[in-house]
C-alpha cells in the first residue's frame, strides 16, 4: 500500500523529501479527522471523558498533519538572499511543534482523568464503543508503521515524531479499551485511572521528542560516524598528507556544509594540488550531497 501511494505522489527526485512529507500529512489529515468525529460521537454518547479527550487528541493530530505539510513545503523552498543556506531547518521546527502538541495532549488527558476521578462519573458502554476503539487501534498502528517507514527513508525527525505519536495513540486507545472492559464487568470505573497512566507515558515520549528536535536547532555536534567518514574519504586521495580544522554544519536533514584544511606537499605544483582539492569537493557534492569548501595547506613533506 505504501509503495503504491509513494509511486503516485513522487514526481521527480529533486522533490522526493517534500513529497514524502506531503504524503505523510495528507494521509494523517484524512484518517485523523475521521477518528475525531467517530470518537467524539461515541464519547458523548457513553459519557467517557477519556474517549472525548482521545477524540481531541485525534483533532490535534489532524492539525499536526497540516503543520507537517506546511513545514515540508517551506523547507523545500530554495535558498534566497535572506536564507543563503535554504529553509530545511523549518522541518525541525515543525517537528518541535508536533512534539509540543503531544505533551499538551498528555496533560489534557491527565486533567480530564483527575476530574473524572473526583466526580466519580459513570459511563454507558455499547458494542459501538468497542468497535470504534478497536478500529482506532488498527488505524493508528497502521499509521505508526506507515510513518515509521517514510521517516526512515528520508531520515525525517518530523515524520518519525508523527509515527511515535501514532504509537502513543495506540497505547491510549488500548488503555481506554481495557479500562472500559474492566469497568463493565466489575462495576468499578477504571476509565480515569488508566487514562492518567497512559497520559504520563505520552508526556514522557513527547519530552524525548522535543529534545531530539531541539538538539539540531541548537547546533548539536555532528554524528561521529559522519565525521569519520568525511575524514577517511579525504585522506584516501593520493597527494593528501593530512586534514585538520574539519567543521561540519547542518542546515537541515539533507543540508550539510563542510569546511576543512587539507595538507599537501608544498613541492607539488599549485595547479596540481588545486585540481586535487577540486576533485574532492566535487566527489562530496556529487556522491554524498555534501557541500564542501577546502582550504589548501602546503606543508614541507618528509622525504
Amino acid at each position: 500500500m505504501t509503495r503504491f501511494l509513494i509511486s503516485h505522489f513522487i514526481k521527480t527526485d529533486t522533490h522526493i523529501r517534500e513529497q514524502y512529507g506531503i504524503l505523510s500529512g495528507a494521509v494523517g489529515i484524512a484518517l485523523n479527522i475521521l477518528l475525531f468525529f467517530m470518537k467524539l460521537v461515541i464519547g458523548l454518547i457513553s459519557g467517557s471523558l477519556s474517549i472525548i479527550a482521545d477524540s481531541l487528541n485525534n483533532f490535534s493530530d489532524f492539525t499536526s498533519s497540516i503543520i507537517t505539510i506546511a513545514g515540508f513545503k517551506i523547507a523545500a523552498k530554495p535558498a534566497d538572499d535572506k536564507h543563503p543556506f535554504g529553509h530545511a531547518r523549518v522541518e525541525y521546527i515543525s517537528g518541535l511543534i508536533i512534539s509540543l502538541f503531544i505533551v499538551a495532549i498528555g496533560f489534557q488527558i491527565i486533567f480530564s482523568s483527575i476530574q473524572e476521578i473526583i466526580s466519580g462519573g459513570t459511563i454507558i458502554i455499547t458494542t459501538s464503543t468497542y468497535i470504534i476503539l478497536l478500529l482506532s487501534i488498527t488505524i493508528k498502528f497502521w499509521l505508526y508503521k506507515f510513518n515509521s517507514h517514510l521517516g526512515a527513508v528520508i531520515a525525517s525527525t518530523t515524520i518519525l515524531a508523527t509515527a511515535q505519536d501514532s504509537l502513543n495513540d495506540v497505547y491510549v486507545s488500548l488503555g481506554i479499551l481495557l479500562s472500559i472492559a474492566i469497568s463493565e464487568y466489575t462495576g468499578f470505573n477504571l476509565d480515569a485511572y488508566i487514562g492518567f497512566a497512559v497520559a504520563a507515558f505520552i508526556i514522557y515520549s513527547g519530552a524525548m521528542l522535543i529534545k531530539e528536535t531541539i538538539d539540531p536547532l541548537l547546533g548539536a555536534a555532528p554524528d561521529e560516524s559522519l565525521v569519520a567518514t568525511i575524514r577517511e574519504n579525504i585522506l584516501s586521495y593520493d597527494g593528501v598528507l593530512g586534514v585538520h580544522d574539519l567543521l561540519i554544519h547542518s542546515y537541515g536533514p539533507d543540508r550539510i556544509y563542510v569546511s576543512a584544511h587539507v595538507e599537501v606537499d608544498s613541492r607539488v605544483d599549485i595547479t596540481t594540488s588545486h585540481d586535487l582539492v577540486d576533485g574532492i569537493e566535487n566527489y562530496f557534492i556529487d556522491t554524498l550531497g555534501i557541500e564542501m569548501v577546502i582550504h589548501l595547506d602546503p606543508i614541507q613533506a618528509a622525504n
